[in-house]
């Protein structure tokens, strides 16, 4: 199966700092159904397409909209980001994607900054064709080609859709990864 990362555009500015509320920093089950956040006084936010805060990941409404489609059974929380001195709102949804187990740094491949590879035990992959894998303080999120070619085709700007290798298993010697 072809699996692919999708990301927010790191050429992009990137989104101001949100003030967070404790709750949702302890977690998702701890978030209301609807939240409301606010961004820092003195911070431009950009409205990225998707916000990575570790542990919170949410995808603007128009990608979170093909994801839910595309897996109707993923709990999902509405999330209001509010800019006062900008005076707009812009909607997400912090969706609970499957993960997979944590996996060694030595199973990831990365190149230039981009993680481009991962080595993960069978039992690590997903059934879903949307899932995440927790990397450093954030979060990557693995989409199957189906999905990946339903984001491609909405155009979100600032997404990036691209390809990652997933393999049972070690890296080899050299680093590069085979096919499962």
């Amino acid at each position: 199966m072809e699996y692919y990362i999708i990301e927010y555009d790191r050429r992009l500015p990137q989104q101001g700092a949100i003030q967070w509320p404790e709750r949702m920093l302890r977690g998702y089950e701890q978030t209301a159904d609807e939240e409301m956040v606010y961004v820092k006084q003195g911070e431009v936010f950009t409205s990225p397409c998707i916000v990575n805060h570790y542990p919170i990941q949410l995808y603007v409404e128009e990608l979170s909209r093909i994801m839910l489609k595309m897996e109707s059974d993923l709990h999902h929380k509405r999330i209001v980001v509010m800019n006062l001195e900008q005076q707009n709102q812009t909607f997400y949804e912090w969706i609970e994607l499957p993960q997979v187990s944590w996996m060694a740094p030595e199973a990831v491949q990365v190149q230039a900054g981009q993680v481009n590879g991962i080595a993960l035990g069978h039992q690590g992959l997903s059934e879903s064709s949307i899932w995440c894998v927790p990397y450093y303080r954030s979060y990557l999120t693995i989409v199957g080609l189906e999905v990946a070619e339903k984001l491609l085709k909405a155009g979100i700007y600032g997404l990036i859709v691209r390809p990652i290798q997933i393999t049972g298993g070690e890296l080899d010697g050299d680093h590069r990864y085979g096919t499962r």
